[in-house]
């Protein structure tokens, strides 16, 4: 009997030991694609996502952010060509696995499908207009039990697609720029924030040493790694990449600064966000000098002048970030 119980309690180790493993391994993957997508490398997503979901067939994450990689995809290829509707239909087709797979513990992913239910409102009534049967059979199949749509019969007999309007769908993440249109992932619970508890969270830091590629005070900061830490003790989520962050928000002239605002070193243009190769924040503002707190390479955390010394004579422009409401009322 004493035999038998030890042969028990090893397998029940074994089961355990193994369920650890398994749960292990799928959150070090969830993680890895998260930061994969956030750092818009796209195809690495997709890529990583299928051996994944080989590995873990019955899982739901990967599909998730195959789609949101797909639909990212699709944003770099002209408005209504086949490749843009090639990256839209499998980004719809992750999507259908997502919901299918999800657990009750998963979230609902409200935004991407706002998101995808517009793409196909957009294509269906192209598709209308070039009179494309073809096109508008494969937006009725996809978006079937699935998408919150209304079909309405034309005198022609063609079907075109429209949304149902849902204001909570809205998400404040979506931008456009002067190369065309471009999305950046921002997510923000609560983007009214007293400025000054931005740069006392930042006070917190001083000190923490540089670390490329990190984004916590306990393994070290690169410079987006900080201000995005930062901010996301606040509940504002945006990409660990610093022309990413300089995409988002609305530029802020010197004189109106405030702390908290985001300083983006590279160039003095707000559109030429590709030249960003340095980000901090601004951290308190006297009468003479204005003061950035930001991770430099051989400094780690530390308060510098922005107006005064070595960081004055370098171009650089300022960014606030708004939710899509505010940035609506300022335009």
């Amino acid at each position: 009997m004493e035999q038998f119980n030890t042969v028990i309690m090893k397998y029940i180790f074994i089961f355990y030991f193994l369920l650890g493993f398994v749960l292990t391994s799928h959150a070090q993957s969830d993680k890895k694609l998260q930061k994969l997508l956030n750092k818009g490398k796209y195809d690495k997503v997709m890529t990583q996502g299928m051996k994944a979901h080989q590995k873990q067939y019955n899982e739901a994450y990967p599909s998730k952010y195959m789609s949101w990689a797909c639909w990212f995809k699709a944003q770099a290829f002209p408005k209504f060509s086949d490749t843009q509707w090639k990256y839209l239909k499998r980004s719809v087709e992750h999507y259908v696995r997502y919901e299918k797979l999800k657990s009750s513990s998963d979230k609902p992913l409200a935004t991407l499908e706002s998101k995808l239910t517009l793409f196909l409102t957009e294509f269906g009534k192209k598709a209308l207009e070039e009179q494309n049967d073809e096109r508008l059979e494969e937006i009725n199949q996809l978006s079937e039990n699935v998408f919150v749509l209304e079909i309405d019969e034309t005198a022609t007999a063609v079907k075109i697609v429209s949304v149902k309007e849902d204001k909570e769908l809205f998400s404040p993440f979506s931008f456009t720029y002067k190369e065309g249109s471009y999305e950046t992932f921002f997510k923000a619970e609560n983007i009214n924030i007293p400025p000054y508890l931005i740069a006392k969270k930042a006070d917190d830091y001083i000190g923490v040493p540089y670390k490329y590629a990190k984004e916590n005070p306990y393994d070290g900061f690169d410079c987006s790694g900080f201000v995005l830490y930062v901010y996301k003790q606040f509940g504002v989520e945006f990409p660990h990449n610093t022309k990413r962050i300089a995409m988002l928000g609305k530029t802020i002239t010197l004189e109106n600064v405030q702390e908290g605002d985001i300083v983006c070193f590279g160039s003095n243009d707000s559109n030429d966000y590709a030249s960003i190769s340095h980000l901090g924040m601004i951290y308190k503002i006297e009468k003479d000098q204005v003061k950035m707190i930001h991770c430099g390479t051989s400094t780690g955390v530390i308060v510098a002048p922005l107006t005064d010394g070595y960081w004055e004579s370098r171009p650089y422009f300022i960014k606030r970030l708004l939710t899509l409401e505010q940035e609506r009322l300022l335009k």
